[in-house]
């Protein structure tokens, strides 16, 4: 029987996703790992160690990678995606490249002493409430890439989301 494994520090999302998942197939296994990500890249601790995951298939993060503020730790992010893949498996990973969007330029304020593509943008119009968001240029997905090492082969790179249909840079690297 296939298994799913999460792990966020939102309880309350990956509870409702889980109900769902359970509802919809419940012949899938569910385990999930309440871990605050960022806190422990900050912390210091190895990602990888951190994650209570066996080998898998087919690791994901979507709408996250935006919110790793530090070269390092992106690279961290993916390379224990990675360390959790069995060989042969595949990691899909989104990359926000807002930036592309005149829209969400107009909101977005630069991160004083922060690198290019580091912006605070606002939350769903609220008023004074802001959070930092990295807009990826492709040579930074592919310096990512490249730090991977011969383990991995990209499969494949594209752009889907947004108004504009281009707003998600995805990249597939298999384990090999």
């Amino acid at each position: 029987a296939p298994r799913v494994w999460a792990c966020d520090s939102c309880d309350e999302l990956v509870d409702t996703g889980m109900a769902v998942l359970r509802a919809q197939a419940p012949e899938v296994g569910v385990s999930y790992q309440h871990l605050d990500i960022a806190h422990t890249l900050f912390s210091g601790q190895p990602l990888a160690d951190a994650l209570d995951a066996p080998l898998c298939d087919l690791c994901v993060s979507f709408g996250f990678m935006h919110h790793v503020t530090l070269v390092q730790q992106r690279q961290q992010v993916l390379h224990a995606l990675l360390d959790h893949t069995v060989v042969g498996g595949h990691v899909v990973v989104s990359f926000w490249q807002f930036a592309l969007s005149e829209r969400l330029m107009a909101k977005a304020r630069p991160v004083p002493g922060g690198d290019a593509g580091d912006y605070l943008l606002g939350w769903q119009d609220e008023a004074g409430v802001a959070r930092y968001c990295h807009s990826y240029a492709e040579s930074e997905i592919d310096a990512l890439v490249a730090s991977c090492g011969p383990q991995t082969r990209e499969l494949a790179r594209f752009s889907a989301d947004g108004r504009e249909g281009r707003l998600n840079r995805s990249l597939v690297p298999a384990k090999t």
